[in-house]
Order: C-alpha cells, then structure tokens, then sequence
C-alpha cells in the first residue's frame, strides 16, 4: 500500500512541479510516464517505472487471492443448505 500511495504522490508532484516542455539547463528532457507531458530527468522517470514494477506483482496476488476466496466461497455454499 505505501508503494502504491508513494507512486501517486510523485506523480501529484512531477505534475505540479514540472515543465511541459523541455529544459535543457535543469536537464529536464525526457517526458515523464503517467504525468500527462511533464518533463523530467531520466532518473525520475525510472524511478516511476520501478515503482509501478514493484506494485504490480501485489496486485496480481491480491486478484488471484480475492478469485480464490470467491471460488471457495461459491463452492462450499452448497454444504449449509
């Protein structure tokens, strides 16, 4: 959860801090992924990416979790009746 709340918050931060268009003397070039056109450096687009790359093994657990215990659920409600 702290990994997915600190990924929006630097995507609240990239958008409201940061240029839309390119600037070379901060070195701001390179666009930055899920802030809609800002521009940032490529250490700050990356660490974007390793943060939805470790959020996404969570989700897939958290799906498969969730279908298993529907699964379960459905099949043992023939047994109460």
């Amino acid at each position: 959860m702290a990994v997915f709340l600190w990924s929006f918050i630097l995507i609240g931060y990239y958008s409201s801090k940061r240029p839309i268009e390119p600037v070379p003397e901060r070195g701001w070039m390179e666009p930055l992924r899920w802030t809609h056109g800002h521009y940032g450096t490529h250490a700050e687009n990356e660490q974007q990416l390793r943060l939805f790359n470790w959020e996404f093994p969570f989700f897939i657990v958290l799906t498969l979790g969730a279908t298993m215990r529907q699964l379960q659920e459905k099949n043992e409600s023939w047994r109460t009746r």
